[in-house]
């Protein structure tokens, strides 16, 4: 069997529809490595993609995103989308 651990910090996405995702977040945690995240996360929702099945009505992207430290629960970096995107 495989070994289980608990990951230093997760993040948590709110995205345009209201929808909350959380997944583990591995590596270094900074402004940049958030918002490259982010990137990313948005880039899987177009269709064809990985999460593409889950924007079947609208176009799902990333409206903001918190990294929070598993053991206190405090937030240690943040991401807030600008007012007008691109995606």
């Amino acid at each position: 069997m495989g070994k289980t651990y608990t990951p230093k910090h997760r993040i948590e996405f709110k995205l345009n529809d209201g929808m909350t995702m959380g997944v583990a977040f591995k590596g270094r945690v900074t402004e940049r490595t958030v918002a490259s995240f982010v990137a990313n996360m948005n880039h899987s929702f177009k269709p064809g993609n990985c999460n593409g099945h889950l924007s079947n009505k609208i176009l799902l992207y990333v409206n903001s995103a918190k990294v929070i430290e598993q053991k206190s629960g405090n937030i240690v970096a943040s991401y807030v989308a600008p007012m007008f995107q691109v995606i």
